[in-house]
């Protein structure tokens, strides 16, 4: 595959999984965090908010081999 289509790809495929996953994690999200405190809230964040970057960094790392 050349690099051209391989970075295409990649980026069509970041896209598509950012869009899922937002989506995914507000709707698992608002049906945990109804009426849960603030210190369960800002965990559920935190995680939500960092677990998108593995599948992210190796898309990346496999768009520029």
């Amino acid at each position: 595959m050349s690099p051209r289509i391989r970075k295409l790809t990649g980026t069509v495929l970041l896209l598509v999984w950012i869009i899922v996953y937002s989506l995914a994690a507000m709707v698992i999200g608002s049906r945990l965090l109804a009426g849960a405190n603030l210190f369960w809230q800002t965990v559920v964040y935190l995680i939500t908010g960092f677990a998108w970057l593995p599948l992210a960094m190796w898309i990346v790392s496999w768009m520029h081999r």
